[in-house]
């Protein structure tokens, strides 16, 4: 039995080929019961792919094909540690919750912490591998790269070093794209070595294409990356190598069956029996699935507050601002009506856990309005959650100029909070709009503010 572990879908931009329902439909054809999405520092096609592969979605719920178990995994890029001013691929597959969560930050890390591209270091992986699989890179991996150049004393060391991290997780990825590389890494005995320090063995064919015809297309598809085109070749000739530095050699990167992996790997299968029997051994022991809880990015509240005492005060603030008299308010209400109003909204808020999500869209709906962000930048970034104003773009610190922003629409105009937060211009006790349109304790649902742009 073989599992696909390491498939690139089209989330892996101008990189990946496959399509997620092409990947599904050939799967459950092939026989095969599980599959693992293993996209390039991204984790973006995560909750679509579980959702297909489960069949819960209306497209889906009348195949008639299986569900199929989903593996959810990233590629990552990582920095070389025995080979200078290179970067490698490593892969990690969630195999629980924990694991799940552990690729979220470091997806997180990745994107974030570099200017000119996506990548971990070798110090990001250490705090981050519990309930993690790592697949060593296969042909794109240092330990390869190592090997393949004749420093095998090395390759031990970094797969030592990996195992601190991951330990009995931890698996040399082993390839075969017929290339003569791959063949010398086969038979150089580091599967051996990597045995005798307790480190086990798996087979994968690394497809970023679903057919072998398809390879003429994603040659294609990776010439119009239009990023790799406008970086500077003699900063990043490692990108240009890494796009193409294998999977262009032949027509090979693609979803193979399990007879084809078993001839891929037919000369080598009587002395590694379990190069393929692996991958179902890792493939059953994922079992992580998307969390289905709503999150929301953690809003950067200015020193000294709690969320709850940030978002009173603007709340505060903004009935003043709105009601500077007696004489703003709808006639057929007092400034108590008022209050009573804004603090049931607020407890409502507060209770179904959106006030972060409200703090949010205040911040980029005022942010867009606002013309005069170069007089107080701090009021959206402040200095104790971005020190380094350096590292935000000089056009966000200096705006001085509107987005045109409308007054709302649908339900969210029925919220007070919403007019008092300045998320929309429309006051809703004078147009009696109902708040519980908006949100209701008794239907959970997220809140939906539309209509804003113009």
């Amino acid at each position: 039995m073989f599992i696909h572990l390491n498939v690139k879908s089209c989330f892996s931009l101008m990189n990946g080929f496959n399509k997620i329902d092409n990947v599904l439909e050939k799967t459950a054809r092939m026989k095969s019961n599980a599959v693992a999405i293993t996209d390039i520092n991204t984790m973006h096609t995560f909750y679509d792919f579980e959702q297909a592969a489960l069949k819960k979605t209306k497209k889906t719920k009348s195949l008639k094909r299986d569900s199929i178990h989903p593996i959810f995994g990233i590629t990552f890029i990582v920095k070389a540690r025995y080979v200078e001013n290179e970067f490698f691929n490593i892969t990690l597959l969630a195999k629980n919750e924990i694991g799940y969560q552990h690729l979220i930050a470091l997806s997180t890390i990745a994107n974030t912490n570099h200017e000119q591209f996506a990548y971990l270091t070798f110090e990001d992986l250490k705090h981050h591998g519990e309930g993690l699989f790592c697949l060593s890179g296969g042909e794109e991996g240092e330990v390869f790269d190592l090997v393949v150049n004749d420093r095998i004393d090395e390759a031990v060391m970094l797969l030592k070093d990996l195992k601190a991290f991951f330990g009995e997780n931890l698996y040399l990825e082993v390839s075969n794209h017929f290339m003569k590389e791959e063949e010398k890494f086969i038979e150089s005995g580091i599967i051996e070595k990597a045995l005798s320090i307790g480190i086990d063995y798996v087979a994968t064919n690394n497809a970023y294409y679903l057919r072998k015809e398809d390879a003429q297309y994603r040659s294609l598809a990776v010439s119009m990356n239009s990023e790799l085109n406008s970086l500077k070749a003699n900063e990043v000739d490692w990108i240009h190598n890494y796009a193409s530095r294998h999977v262009d050699f032949n027509s090979e990167w693609y979803l193979k069956t399990e007879v084809e992996m078993t001839k891929a790997f037919s000369k080598y299968l009587l002395k590694y029996p379990n190069l393929l029997e692996n991958t179902l051994k890792i493939a059953n022991a994922c079992q992580a699935t998307v969390p289905k809880l709503q999150t929301f990015p953690e809003f950067p509240l200015p020193e000294g507050y709690t969320e709850e005492s940030y978002f009173r005060e603007l709340m505060l603030k903004g009935f003043e601002e709105r009601f500077p008299d007696d004489s703003a308010f709808d006639p057929r209400f007092t400034r108590q009506d008022y209050i009573d109003r804004m603090e049931y909204e607020f407890e409502t808020v507060k209770e179904m856990g959106f006030l972060g999500y409200l703090l949010i869209v205040q911040d980029y709906i005022n942010f867009a309005k606002d013309e005069k962000v170069f007089k107080h930048p701090e009021r959206y970034f402040p200095r104790n959650c971005y020190p380094e104003y350096s590292r935000i773009p000089e056009g966000i610190l200096k705006k001085n100029y509107k987005i045109a922003v409308g007054p709302g629409r649908g339900s969210g105009a029925g919220s007070l909070l919403c007019y008092l937060l300045k998320i929309t211009n429309l006051e809703p006790l004078s147009l009696d709009l109902l708040f519980e349109r908006f949100l209701n304790i008794e239907r959970v649902s997220m809140p939906k503010l539309v209509g804003h742009s113009v």
